[in-house]
């Protein structure tokens, strides 16, 4: 859902880069997702939880830096000690190895079941948007 981000012209989402073979001059390239849609997700998520709970969830063993205010609080939450989005595995095609992407598809040793607690868990489109921001490179805005 990209409802919550700008238009894009075509322009955004083809590379005109000339590859010296006429019928191939521009190459689709998928939206890069930005963080206003991953904010959106998980707030989603939890709204959903707090519905069905009748509170919203008690975050405090996560830690005082654990949340997605902003991309950099997300980028920089470390619950129980286990960063969520290691650096090295930010922009480079490997979201899947993040931690924040493990603990959302299945748990994680040392943290916990499956997030949220007890469902209801995100989708794989869901987790699929987050894991791409990730790929993309955590970007906040369109440069």
């Amino acid at each position: 859902d990209y409802s919550s981000e700008s238009p894009r012209r075509p322009i955004d989402v083809l590379d005109t880069t000339n590859t010296g073979i006429p019928e191939e001059a521009y190459v689709y390239q998928e939206p890069t997702v930005l963080f206003a849609a991953v904010k959106k997700v998980l707030d989603s998520s939890i709204a959903v939880w707090a519905s069905l709970n009748g509170s919203a969830p008690d975050f405090s063993s996560h830690g005082l830096d654990f949340g997605w205010q902003t991309a950099d609080q997300l980028r920089n939450s470390s619950p129980r000690g286990q960063r969520l989005i290691e650096d090295d595995l930010v922009g480079v095609e490997r979201s899947e190895e993040t931690n924040l992407i493990k603990v959302l598809r299945v748990g994680l040793p040392g943290f916990g079941p499956r997030m949220p607690r007890n469902g209801p868990f995100l989708s794989e489109a869901e987790i699929g948007l987050i894991a791409k921001w990730i790929d993309d490179g955590c970007k906040v805005a369109r440069v």
